[in-house]
């Protein structure tokens, strides 16, 4: 008997190996239930919303530029039924003439980190309240191209006509990068009524992600400081300019959100990221005299912020009146905020060498123009520690050693970009897991002959 149980045990632990987790799923579900009424795709409307209940993905909400209710008609039209949810249906008029110059209604579906989506199917409730219609249905993963996934379908025609289910059992793939979806509308011979559609979902399989995750993410939150504007702050700025010949110290904070790749299966760090941020434009000439200096912000000032009410560098911190700490954690020399000193930091702060930061990567600015981009490197040990531990941003220094030439850069283009795994597992290989359990086999047989 023992002999039995250990070889069931050998058997149960390479199963509970090769098993690995996956749920079916509506990955996405717009039924309209919900639509408050409008000739628009208004970005507050609720009934444009996806109602599916996967926890690890998140489907954006329906939105297009040139589809709308049709003249005067609301989005959202009771007449028809026969759909899975019922009433109401959604109207589009403003269908193209043709295939080729079809209108779009899109949505966006995102894994989240360490998770991929296996999509096998789709289905929707389709018709006309006059005259004839067709639509389609196309995917693109990440930035690729679009491809095919439900062919042109004609509308059942006329009111009250119950709609038409269609469903496409289209060739499954598998990917851990935003989907975007698109519903193309057209040849419709009644523009102001000529498509009504209900209950679009797409079905797929949810899993944790077993290869390597490639994060690409944009600043949350960022702040410029101009020490030639006596260190004024300007909150998420749009712009970050170079100095100019008077050894002016402007900066550039910026903050990613990190947190949900936290305790994640793929939350490891593989090889050094990078911090870039476009070029908006150049003036005269940067020389090699002209940097940009990139720092990781001490653990002491995380959860920096603007205060509206003292927007000045040395208040540049947690709460309006906290100043920003050194490594040992001590405050920062506070200064007279209203004399401009060149080359320092009015407001206590000084160098990055006072201890509020850490230099990270230096770029020498001579050689690049408008349009390029400009890219710093990132330790992955730096990552993994603001994944891991704390997260308080990075800082971008300039310098300018008297040239005039400097660079602009288009700070809402900032893109930290890095790669994670899963750490190196516990679980045996399965060839051990194999041994472990023939071993338990073995003693089972041994505890029965030594017991009879």
């Amino acid at each position: 008997m023992v002999k039995h149980l250990s070889f069931g045990l050998a058997i149960a632990a390479i199963l509970a190996w090769a098993v690995a987790p996956a749920n079916a799923a509506i990955i996405a579900l717009y039924d309209f239930e919900a639509g408050g009424g409008g000739n628009t795709f208004d970005d507050s409307d609720a009934g444009l919303f996806s109602v599916d209940t996967e926890p690890n993905t998140l489907a954006t909400r329906l939105a297009s530029t040139t589809v709308d209710g049709g003249g005067a008609n609301n989005i959202f039209n009771g007449a028809h039924s026969g759909s899975d949810s019922g009433p109401p249906v959604s109207n589009w008029g403003n269908g193209g003439l043709t295939e080729a110059n079809a209108n779009v209604v899109s949505f966006t579906v995102t894994p989240n980190p360490g998770f991929s989506v296996t999509y096998d199917s789709l289905s929707a409730f389709h018709g006309s309240y006059n005259g004839t219609g067709k639509f389609k249905m196309t995917y693109a993963i990440g930035a690729g191209a679009d491809v095919e996934a439900l062919p042109a379908t004609a509308h059942t025609v006329g009111q009250p006509t119950p709609l038409t289910k269609v469903t496409e059992d289209f060739v499954d793939f598998t990917t851990s990068e935003p989907v975007t979806w698109k519903i193309h509308i057209f040849e419709a011979n009644d523009n102001n009524t000529g498509h009504r559609i209900d209950d679009i979902t797409i079905n797929g399989t949810v899993s944790a992600a077993t290869g390597p995750l490639t994060h690409n993410i944009a600043a949350a939150r960022r702040a410029r400081i101009r020490d030639n504007g006596r260190n004024t702050v300007e909150v998420n700025g749009n712009a970050f300019v170079g100095d100019s010949s008077n050894n002016a110290d402007n900066r550039m904070l910026y903050f990613f959100d990190l947190s949900s790749i936290t305790g994640g299966p793929l939350s490891t760090v593989q090889g050094d990221g990078t911090l870039s941020v476009q070029i908006s434009s150049q003036q005269a000439s940067p020389d090699i005299g002209d940097f940009f200096d990139l720092h990781v912000v001490d653990d002491n000032n995380v959860g920096w912020t603007v205060p509206g009410s003292d927007p000045t560098w040395n208040h540049l911190s947690k709460s309006g009146g906290t100043l920003w700490k050194d490594s040992t954690g001590a405050d920062l020399t506070t200064t007279d905020t209203n004399v401009q000193t060149p080359g320092t930091l009015n407001g206590g702060l000084g160098a990055p060498g006072d201890g509020y930061a850490m230099l990270l990567d230096t770029v020498n600015q001579a050689g690049y123009a408008g349009g390029q981009t400009i890219s710093w490197t990132i330790p992955a040990a730096v990552l993994q520690d603001m994944i891991d531990g704390v997260n308080a941003g990075f800082l971008i220094r300039t310098r300018d050693e008297g040239n005039f030439g400097r660079l602009q850069l288009a700070a809402n283009s900032a893109q930290l970009s890095f790669v994670t795994d899963e750490a190196p597992s516990a679980i045996p290989e399965p060839l051990t897991m194999l041994a472990v359990g023939l071993s338990i086999g073995g003693l089972g047989g041994y505890v029965r002959k030594r017991t009879r």
